[in-house]
């Protein structure tokens, strides 16, 4: 049979250890909090959420967690947004300095229906606008290129085309007639150097 000082000696033990089970959870909360707040800090708010989401499968109370959370999964989302439209604006500049306007405008256009941002807005309103330009100054060429063509100066119609942009021109009516312009002064090269071989073979006759 125990003595009542035995009885208070393992309720007082008993109680040490509760206060220390306690301590040691207080010290684990606290480095969760400390942990995700830091990460919120440096913008790193995946690590933040992955930090507060072990937090709430650890411990029932959750007393000011599941705000943090919520602004850590904001802030994740808002992160991500502006990563794609910088990554958007960054391949549209550049698509548009290659004046490669269809191909700026298919990235723009799905970027723009996902995320509305003024930016990727006048981005994809220049583009259009020089796209419309460019068809324009494709249409004029063409028109120049053939007049040159019917007149037989095939080297001024190719140099004329050559000198607009290959990414303006290609798949169009214009780099078609580019094609048959080559093929035709290819044709008149060859029957030039054949003519020119039967007069030196005639003249070679001769003597």
């Amino acid at each position: 049979q125990e003595l009542p000082g035995e009885e208070r000696l393992l309720a007082l033990e008993h109680s040490m250890r509760q206060r220390l089970k306690a301590a040691e959870m207080d010290e684990v909360r606290g480095r969760y909090l400390r942990e995700s707040k830091q990460a919120i800090d440096g913008g790193q708010f995946d690590k933040a959420i992955e930090v507060l989401e072990s937090y709430q499968l650890e411990f029932a109370d959750s007393a000011g967690v599941s705000e943090l959370l919520e602004f850590a999964r904001k802030g994740l989302g808002e992160q991500q947004r502006r990563a794609r439209i910088s990554a958007s604006v960054s391949e549209a500049q550049s698509l548009m300095k290659q004046e490669q306007y269809d191909q700026a405008i298919r990235v723009l256009e799905p970027a723009l229906a996902e995320t509305p941002d003024p930016t990727l807005e006048r981005l994809l309103t220049e583009s259009r606008s020089l796209r419309q330009e460019g068809v324009r100054k494709a249409e004029a060429v063409l028109t120049r290129v053939s007049r040159l063509r019917e007149r037989g100066q095939l080297d001024e119609a190719i140099d004329l085309v050559q000198g607009m942009p290959a990414a303006s021109i290609s798949g169009t009516p214009l780099n078609a007639l580019l094609s048959e312009i080559r093929a035709e002064q290819a044709r008149k090269h060859a029957t030039a150097s054949a003519l020119a071989a039967a007069s030196q073979a005639r003249d070679f006759g001769a003597f």
